[in-house]
């Protein structure tokens, strides 16, 4: 039965409805980039204020300093916070864009956590708040872990009204009620959020500003893309430079670190090398679109009890590969 269309503007059944596997009103989905990073935007912002200007603890120019020389890696570099202005504005988030602010919400318990008491209530909002993010964010979840986070949801925005009761839960904390639902039904949220559209979007909202035409802005965009991508797969050649090398250089074993287990490691693929035969080695190296550089800890396998094994990059040598 449908309701009255002069009281909910439905006219008709929907022709989607005919599908298999999907209803308009059950296989609706959720977006964790902009509901759970737009609250995070928001409770970091109250939090700092709390901290700053009630607490005292630290100094907004001390959040800053520890904010820019904060060492990310360089893998999460690119997606640095930018320093935080003024938090007395009346907006109601801290001026971020998504990646920057799932990078704050990542490393701030290490920027200011030796500035904060364990026991503050404020702090263990946020700290909640990163336990939820843990399970949206995770690549592989259970339907338990789905039922724990409809709970941890649930101490989340009762806390949050308990702490900050002048203030309303936005829409995106009433999306978040339905997150343990959601990931029985669809599985890991991660694999759904808009963060890789958003980013396929971002030249095309560059190319608009600095066309400035909009009579067929579509067929403009449409066309430049279609050119970007011929020009790629053209002269690009993605899938035949499965290894990139940007910088090789010669050295002799000796001088390496680490020179014996490196022959070691060396003699399986040739015999004839000794402690002053030369080799060329890179500072970094590419492979599959996935960049590796000397210093970096990566994953190297699991164990039985599914504790991950991992190592460091010590020296890369292209011609092992």
């Amino acid at each position: 039965m449908l309701n009255d269309s002069t009281s909910t503007g439905i006219k008709q059944d929907s022709c989607l409805n005919t599908l298999k596997y999907f209803h308009v009103t059950e296989g609706v989905c959720v977006d964790i980039m902009h509901d759970v990073l737009g609250v995070a935007s928001l409770e970091v912002k109250l939090l700092l204020r709390q901290l700053i200007y009630e607490d005292n603890l630290f100094t907004l120019e001390q959040l800053n300093n520890r904010i820019s020389s904060f060492d990310y890696g360089y893998i999460i570099e690119k997606n640095k916070p930018s320093v935080i202005l003024n938090l007395r504005t009346n907006e109601n988030a801290v001026r971020q864009t998504a990646s920057q602010m799932w990078c704050l919400l990542l490393f701030l318990p290490l920027m200011i956590g030796d500035l904060v008491s364990r026991q503050s209530s404020h702090w263990k909002l946020f700290l909640l708040l990163r336990e939820i993010c843990s399970i949206v964010f995770a690549p592989v979840v259970t339907n338990g872990l789905g039922v724990f986070l409809k709970q941890l949801i649930i101490d989340h925005h009762n806390m949050f009204k308990t702490l900050y009761p002048d203030r309303r839960l936005i829409p995106k904390h009433h999306f978040m009620i339905h997150y343990g639902r959601m990931i029985v039904m669809f599985g890991p949220l991660v694999k759904l959020w808009c963060m890789r559209f958003e980013s396929k979007h971002c030249p095309m909202k560059r190319q608009a500003h600095v066309v400035y035409n909009f009579k067929n802005i579509s067929k403009t965009l449409a066309y430049k893309n279609q050119i970007q991508s011929m020009y790629s797969w053209k002269f690009g050649k993605p899938l035949e430079r499965e290894i990139s090398v940007p910088n090789a250089f010669p050295v002799i074993v000796g001088s390496l670190e680490l020179c014996e287990l490196l022959l070691e490691k060396l003699h399986t693929k040739d015999e004839n090398l000794g402690i002053l035969s030369p080799v060329h080695v890179a500072h970094t190296v590419s492979v599959f679109g996935q960049t590796y550089r000397t210093g970096s800890v990566v994953p190297l396998k699991y164990d039985t009890r599914g504790e991950c094994q991992f190592g460091e990059i010590i020296h890369i040598l292209p011609e092992c590969y």
